[in-house]
């Protein structure tokens, strides 16, 4: 009986570290960004599956690459094709109307952050550009042009 009793709990073991939610495969994706060949430093960057699905996002470093993540423990985006937008805008800050901003939290806020204007130009807010991920390394630069 003991003999059953511990090949029916290794069969049950076996079963259970199986039954693990199978991970998507995910494309790995770093680049570049430019406008008019210049990089921008700050800009929110966002793929979004055309056939449906999580996006990935990511925020370029002050020299323009970016390194796409797919959720808080996963790098990379889905394969297939993306709509990609990008953004730097940012709102300020101020403090709310009556409001002493010396003596406020926001007034911190107002001091590290005064907002951004939009650097991307509008034209990719109406037509995204479009690019396709593949499964393992992918390099996607995003040289957007002005003109």
């Amino acid at each position: 009986m003991k003999k059953f009793l511990a090949i029916t709990s290794l069969l049950c073991l076996s079963l259970l570290v199986g039954c693990g939610k199978p991970q998507l495969p995910l494309g790995q994706v770093r680049g570049r960004l430019t406008v008019d060949g210049q990089p921008v430093a700050a800009a929110k960057i966002r793929f979004e599956p055309v056939a449906g699905g999580r996006p990935s996002f990511a925020e370029s470093d002050r020299t323009g690459y970016y390194t796409l993540r797919y959720n808080a423990r996963r790098m990379g985006a889905l394969p297939g094709e993306h709509a990609v937008k990008v953004s730097t805008f940012q709102e300020a800050y101020e403090p709310l109307e009556g409001e002493d901003a010396a003596d406020s939290e926001e007034a911190a806020l107002i001091e590290s952050n005064p907002g951004r204007a939009e650097e991307i130009p509008a034209k990719y807010f109406e037509d995204p550009v479009t690019v396709t991920v593949e499964e393992g390394s992918n390099t996607i630069n995003l040289e957007l042009t002005s003109d």
